[in-house]
């Protein structure tokens, strides 16, 4: 028993020196393209300009729109969710994912195993897993117009944006075959009728692409503010495919680092480092800040959403 917990502390132990390394090399990065290129990130959003503003803004909409793609989501695995019970468990929960471990995963889905049971929080965390990796690689293929970009990039991922539409294609089969390994986790057969709908998926990646979008319209918006201006295509294709890097991260918190890292490296292919350094740290900032302005916003509905048990 002893040996056992031995053994879990030492791994724990591991798993976070991991982390903070990767961590600490990633930020090292940018923040010395930043000092190479002297971008001073305070000199640009404070004081804030219009264009500073309506890139926030721009940002702040990502977070809006988060609970509603999950609310198809999860009415696909069969929980009949309303779009105020998803706004309130999402926003109010979102916030803990700066937290190691994937606390706001855990914290969101213990209210919905409470009223839909355990197997919905294992399907739905399936499916976001799904829908987040086919929609960065579809926003990523956007970048094969970019005449900087590799070809053999170009080519991966436009073939793996094509395959990764195949739950759109026939998501019953995918549904089917996402909870063959879950049923493994259980003790009994999975009951529930398949229920995930073409129409279901489709409205969730329609909002995901919407949220790519609306990032890379934040970020030209902070770009402009620096006096530079980006194709807004080349910007939702590079974001788009930092963000899938920082969020297979699984073991660093919100992807911390490794989404600056390879947004700043990304960038700098198109633009100066440090400009792509700058424009990933205020990213992060107004990232962190809409999602501090939505948590209050989703403690204000969470009193007044009712559990099945607590009726």
């Amino acid at each position: 028993m002893e040996q056992g917990k031995s053994s879990f502390v030492k791994q724990k132990w591991l798993i976070n020196a991991i982390t903070i390394l990767v961590i600490v090399l990633a930020f090292g990065f940018v923040f010395q393209e930043l000092q190479q290129n002297k971008v001073n990130i305070i000199g640009i959003i404070l004081p804030p300009t219009l264009d500073v503003i309506i890139g926030f803004l721009f940002i702040l909409f990502v977070v809006i729109v988060n609970p509603f793609i999950w609310y198809f989501l999860m009415n696909g695995c069969g929980a009949q969710i309303n779009k105020k019970e998803a706004s309130g468990i999402w926003w109010s929960t979102n916030i803990a994912k700066y937290v190691p471990g994937r606390v706001s995963i855990i914290a969101s889905r213990v209210w919905v195993a409470r009223k839909w049971g355990p197997k919905v929080v294992l399907e739905s965390l399936g499916w976001e897993l799904i829908l987040t990796t086919s929609s960065a690689l579809i926003a990523s293929s956007l970048l094969i117009f970019s005449t900087e970009i590799p070809l053999n990039y170009k080519i991966i991922v436009s073939v793996l944006a094509l395959l990764s539409l195949f739950p759109f294609v026939n998501p019953e089969f995918s549904q089917k075959l996402l909870r063959k390994p879950l049923q493994l986790l259980g003790k009994d057969e999975w009951k529930e009728r398949t229920v995930m709908t073409r129409m279901h998926y489709f409205n969730a990646l329609l909002l995901m692409t919407i949220t790519w979008i609306l990032w890379g319209f934040g970020h030209q918006f902070i770009l402009k503010s620096m006096g530079y201006d980006v194709a807004i295509w080349e910007l939702i294709g590079i974001f788009s495919f930092a963000y899938l890097v920082g969020y297979f991260a699984f073991f660093i918190p919100a992807g911390f680092g490794a989404r600056e890292g390879t947004f700043t490296y990304l960038l700098s292919i198109i633009i100066s480092g440090g400009l792509g350094a700058g424009l990933a740290i205020i990213s992060r900032v107004f990232n962190i800040m809409a999602d501090v302005v939505m948590f209050f916003v989703g403690s204000l509905l969470m009193p007044s959403i009712t559990l099945d048990d607590d009726e």
